[in-house]
């Protein structure tokens, strides 16, 4: 009470924000001051909370993905972990635990459970899945007057179509530089060129001939 000489008796350990000394790191808890009844603080220190937890070595499996690859999201936290996955570009509240395939920018999101001595932590990773080249397609079109065409990919990939668009209705039986439109799988356009992409130049470069059309006189 006030006016009487009490000495301060430094026994309460209450862990609040007032009485932090050091707070937890991933090796050990937080350390608070003991006070006084009074709420006077003291020099003698005590311990309190949970260790914080960390996601060690977050890492991919490769460090380059290209469509139809398979691909895992690798770190030393064995147990306890849960993994998910948004494109770059969208909010937090898009993380899913569904495992992108199509080709684009991602963020992988680890996050571990809280335990009795660790807390939850969380940690995230960026990674590209890159659109597969299509490289070295040879093919020979017969000119029927259409400025467009569809080729089948059949060597490549079951199912997989590449419409091209000519840069001229009138050419001749030449190599011809066309360009691609769209590459098409077989669940339509949900698999439109951004999984793909058709190697046009260089020694892998993908040809496409004219055949003309032999006219014969009666």
């Amino acid at each position: 009470e006030k006016g009487l000489n009490i000495e301060h008796n430094y026994s309460q350990e209450d862990a609040i924000e007032e009485y932090l000394k050091t707070p937890a790191t991933t090796t050990s808890k937080a350390i608070y001051h003991k006070s006084c009844v009074c709420g006077v603080k003291g020099t003698d220190t005590f311990e309190s909370g949970k260790i914080l937890g960390e996601v060690k070595n977050l890492a991919m499996s490769s460090t380059e993905i290209i469509y139809g690859d398979t691909y895992s999201v690798n770190c030393d936290n064995n147990e306890n972990v849960t993994i998910e996955y948004k494109y770059s570009w969208t909010i937090d509240e898009d993380y899913s635990t569904e495992k992108p395939t199509r080709a684009g920018t991602y963020v992988a999101r680890v996050t571990t459970t809280e335990t009795e001595t660790h807390t939850s932590a969380s940690k995230t990773i960026n990674f590209e899945i890159k659109p597969k080249k299509l490289e070295n397609i040879h093919k020979e079109l017969v000119y029927n007057s259409f400025e467009h065409r569809e080729v089948l990919l059949d060597d490549i990939e079951s199912g997989l179509l590449l419409r091209l668009q000519f840069t001229s209705k009138n050419v001749g039986a030449e190599l011809i530089d066309a360009k691609v439109s769209q590459v098409v799988g077989e669940n339509g356009l949900e698999d439109i060129c951004s999984n793909y992409e058709l190697v046009l130049e260089g020694q892998n470069a993908c040809t496409f001939e004219i055949v003309p059309k032999e006219l014969e006189m009666n």
